[in-house]
C-alpha cells in the first residue's frame, strides 16, 4: 500500500487529529510521537530525546502536534522502535533480498530509498551508519534519534509517505541478514552480541602461578547460545520447542531429548577447543542439561508464532505472496513462522484439465467446484478463518475418496490427521493433531456426527481456546481450536445436534454428489493426477486461497448459493427429524392420548415421506420422554389403554396428519 501518510498543505489538510490518531493505530499507541519544524527534520523542542510517553500524552503536547511536522522517537526512550534507513533502492533491495519479512513491516519513505520500522527485542545497538565500499548508503537509527514520518520533506517539498501500512514488527536485532561488503558499529555475528550481553561461555580465574584457571560453566549463555546454533524457538502455550530449517523454511517440533544431546556435542568441542574437556566432562549430567534447556525456554520464548493471520503461503520451493496480483514467489524466511508446507512446487503457468473436467466436472455442479476450490484455499492459508466444517457425502464411487486424496497430497500428508469423533472427548487426543492444519475424516458412517465427542468439532474450528495433553508428558497444551475439518461419507449424515442446530448451521458446508459413478474406473487416478497435474492443482488451489480472502473482506465468510444453504438446512432439519416430527404431527389434546409403538410408527411413515434416514426405534423410545416433556410437558406414563393393556405412553397429546392415524383438526377445536 502506498500513500501519502498526510500533506501539510492547506489544499489537502486532514480533518484534525485524524493522521496523528492514524500514526499511533499504524505505530502503537505507545510510540512517542516528537513535533518537528514545518519542511524540516529538526525538533521544535529543547531536549527532545528524553521526551516520555507520559510527556507527550498531555492536551498543550497533543496541541502542538497539530501543528507540526512529525517524528518518531527511537530506541529504548522510544518503546524499541527503531528504523532502518536505506539511502538508495538497491540498498533496500539487497537487505530485502535476505529478509523478505521486511516486506511485512512498515515502509515510509520521504526523498529517495525507504525506511524499515522494527520493534526490536531485547538489545538494541548503538546507532550508526552502514558503508559499503566506503560509501554511506543507510543508517541504523537508535538511541538518542528520531525518524521523520509525517509532513514535508525539506529538499523534496513532497509528503512523506507509507509504502507498507504495517505494524512494526517485533524481532531481535541479530536475525537481522547483513549483505555481503555492509560494515557498521552496530553489525557484528550473533555469537559476539550474545557474548556482549551475556558473558563469555565460561569463567576462568587464575592459579597460585597466574595462570588461566576454569572455574564453570556459564549457564544462561549456554541457554542461549543453544537456541541461537540450533535456530530454535520455545512455544510456552505448547510447551514445545522448535527448530527451523533452512531449506524448507519450516519451523519443526523438536524434543528436548534432541536438544539435549546437541547441547552436550557443543559444550564438548568447546571444552576441546579449550583444552578443559577433562574438567568439563565430570560436569555433564541430564540435570545439567536439563537445568540449560530450562533456561532456554525463557531466552527462547515466542508466544503464539504461529497463530497469525497469513497472506502467503508455504510451497515446495517458496511463499506465494496473495496481496501481488498475480501471486508472486518470495524465499523462504523464518520470519513468516510456518510450521505448514505442501510438497508441490509452485509453476504459474501450471495447469490441470484432466482433474477439473473428469475428476470434478463430471460429479459437481459449478457452484460446487467454485465452492471446494475456495475452501482448498482455505485450508492452505490456514486458520480457518471461516470457521466452516467440509461435508462431502453421496454417490458411493463418484469420485470424493479421490479427492480427498489430492487434497491431502495438496496440503502435505505431515499436516494431515485422522478426525475420530468417538474420541474427541478423550484427553490425549486433542494433543495428537496440535500442530496439524487439516483434520480429516474419511468413508465414516452416518452417526459419525452422533459420537459423544462430536460436539468438541465447534471449538476445533471456531478458534476456541483448547487444552490437551501428549502421551508420555505431564505438561498440558493449550492451543486455540483453528483447523480445517473435511468428512467424506457415501451415506447421509446425521448431526448430534443437542439443541444447538444454530451453532452447526454457521459451522457447515455441504457438497452432495449425486450423478452416477462413472462408468469405467481408472485405476490409481488420484497417483495419476497428482504426478501429472500436481503443480496445475496447486495453482488452482492458490487462485482459490485469493478467491476467499476477498470474500472474507465482504461477507467474512464462504458465500454460498441457495442450493448449498438448503443442503445444510436439510441436513439438520434430518438429525432433528424426532423433534420435527413432533413439531408437525403431534398436537396437544386434553382428551387424547399415543402409545409410544404408535409414535414409533407414525415417525417412521414421516421420515419416509420426507425420504429421510429414520432413527432406530431403541434411539427413538430413549429420546421421546424429553422431546414431549420440552414441546408438550408431559411424561411418558406407563398406563396409557390399548386392548385391554397398559402401554407406556404420553397423555394429553394426539398424532394427526398421518393416514390412518391422524386425528381431525376440527374434533381438536
Amino acid at each position: 500500500m502506498t500513500a501519502a501518510i498526510a500533506s501539510p498543505t492547506p489544499d489537502d489538510e486532514p480533518e484534525p487529529g485524524e493522521s496523528i490518531r492514524r500514526l499511533y493505530a499504524i505505530l502503537g499507541a505507545d510510540a512517542v510521537l516528537l513535533p518537528l519544524r514545518r519542511r524540516a527534520k529538526r525538533s521544535r523542542r529543547k531536549g527532545w530525546p528524553r521526551t516520555t510517553l507520559t510527556d507527550s500524552s498531555t492536551p498543550e503536547y497533543q496541541a502542538e502536534l497539530l501543528a507540526s511536522d512529525i517524528g518518531v522517537l527511537q530506541g529504548r526512550a522510544g518503546n524499541g522502535i527503531c528504523s532502518l534507513d536505506c539511502d538508495t533502492e538497491k540498498a533496500a533491495a539487497a537487505l530485502l533480498e535476505l529478509n523478505p519479512w521486511l516486506r511485512e513491516t512498515l515502509q515510509t519513505r520521504g526523498a529517495r530509498g525507504c525506511n524499515f520500522w522494527l520493534r526490536i527485542k531485547g538489545d538494541i545497538p548503538k546507532s550508526g551508519h552502514f558503508l559499503c565500499g566506503g560509501v554511506q548508503i543507510g543508517e541504523w537509527r537508535a538511541d538518542g534519534h528520531q525518524t521523520k514520518i509525517y509532513g514535508t520533506h525539506p529538499d523534496t517539498g513532497e509528503p512523506y509517505k507509507v509504502l507498507v501500512e504495517a505494524a512494526p514488527l517485533e524481532i531481535s536485532f541479530g536475525k537481522i541478514v547483513w549483505p555481503p561488503g555492509w560494515t557498521a558499529s552496530c553489525i557484528k555475528s550473533e555469537l559476539d552480541a550474545l557474548c556482549d550481553r551475556l558473558g563469555e561461555p565460561g569463567f576462568f580465574g587464575k592459579d597460585k602461578s597466574g595462570n588461566p584457571r576454569f572455574t564453570g560453566l556459564n549457564l544462561p549463555h549456554w541457554a542461549a547460545r543453544a537456541m541461537l546454533v540450533h535456530d530454535c524457538i520455545y512455544d510456552p502455550s505448547e510447551a514445545q520447542f522448535y527448530a527451523y530449517s533452512p531449506d524448507r523454511g519450516l519451523w519443526m517440533a523438536t524434543s528436548r531429548a534432541v536438544l539435549a544431546n546437541a547441547l552436550a556435542s557443543d559444550i564438548r568441542e568447546w571444552s576441546v577447543a579449550n583444552r578443559i574437556e577433562a574438567i568439563v566432562g565430570k560436569l555433564m549430567s541430564h540435570r545439567l542439561l536439563s537445568d540449560i534447556l530450562r533456561l532456554s525456554e525463557g531466552e527462547a520464548e515466542v508466544r503464539d508464532a504461529f497463530a497469525r493471520p497469513r497472506t502467503v503461503i508455504h510451497v515446495a520451493n517458496g511463499m506465494i505472496d496473495l496481496t501481488a496480483v498475480p501471486p508472486a514467489l518470495l524465499p523462504l524466511s523464518r520470519a513468516y513462522f510456518s510450521r505448514n508446507q505442501t510438497p508441490v512446487p509452485w509453476r504459474p503457468d501450471a495447469a490441470c484439465p484432466r482433474f477439473l473436467n473428469e475428476l470434478l466436472g463430471a460429479a459437481l455442479e459449478p457452484e460446487d467446484i467454485s465452492l471446494l476450490q475456495r475452501w482448498l484455499g482455505s485450508v492452505l492459508l490456514g486458520g480457518n478463518r471461516a470457521q466452516r466444517i467440509l461435508l462431502l457425502t453421496g454417490t458411493a464411487g463418484g469420485g470424493k475418496g479421490t479427492l480427498m486424496e489430492i487434497v491431502e497430497s495438496i496440503v502435505g500428508p505431515e499436516n494431515v490427521a485422522q478426525l475420530r469423533t468417538q474420541l474427541l472427548a478423550e484427553r490425549f487426543e486433542l494433543g495428537r493433531v496440535v500442530g496439524r492444519s487439516l483434520l480429516v475424516g474419511k468413508d465414516v458412517d452416518a452417526g459419525f456426527l452422533q459420537e459423544r465427542g462430536a460436539h468438541v468439532l465447534k471449538a476445533l474450528v471456531g478458534h476456541d481456546l483448547q487444552t490437551g495433553e501428549r502421551k508420555g508428558s505431564s505438561e498440558t497444551i493449550n492451543f486455540r481450536g483453528e483447523f480445517s475439518v473435511a468428512i467424506v461419507a457415501n451415506s447421509r449424515l446425521r448431526v448430534r445436534l443437542q439443541g444447538d442446530a444454530e451453532a452447526w448451521r454457521r459451522r457447515l458446508i455441504c457438497i452432495h454428489y449425486a450423478r452416477p459413478k462413472p462408468a469405467t474406473r481408472i485405476e490409481n487416478f488420484a497417483r495419476l493426477l497428482l504426478q501429472d497435474e500436481g503443480p496445475g492443482i496447486l495453482r488452482w488451489a492458490v487462485e482459490g486461497a485469493a478467491l476467499h480472502l476477498r470474500e472474507l473482506q465482504k461477507c467474512g465468510d464462504f458465500f454460498l448459493t441457495p442450493s448449498q444453504h438448503h443442503r445444510i438446512d436439510a441436513l439438520l432439519s434430518e438429525s432433528d427429524s424426532l423433534r420435527r416430527f413432533a413439531e408437525e404431527r403431534l398436537v396437544a389434546d386434553s382428551h387424547a392420548d399415543v402409545t409410544v409403538s404408535e409414535i414409533v410408527a407414525a415417525y417412521g411413515e414421516y421420515c419416509d415421506q420426507k425420504d429421510w434416514a429414520a432413527l432406530p426405534a431403541s434411539i427413538v423410545q430413549r429420546a421421546l420422554p424429553d422431546v414431549m416433556l420440552d414441546l408438550f410437558r408431559t411424561p411418558r406414563r406407563q398406563d396409557i389403554m390399548r386392548n385391554g393393556l397398559c402401554q407406556r405412553g404420553f397423555s394429553g397429546v394426539a398424532l394427526h396428519g398421518l393416514p390412518g392415524q391422524e386425528t381431525p383438526l376440527t374434533s381438536l377445536e
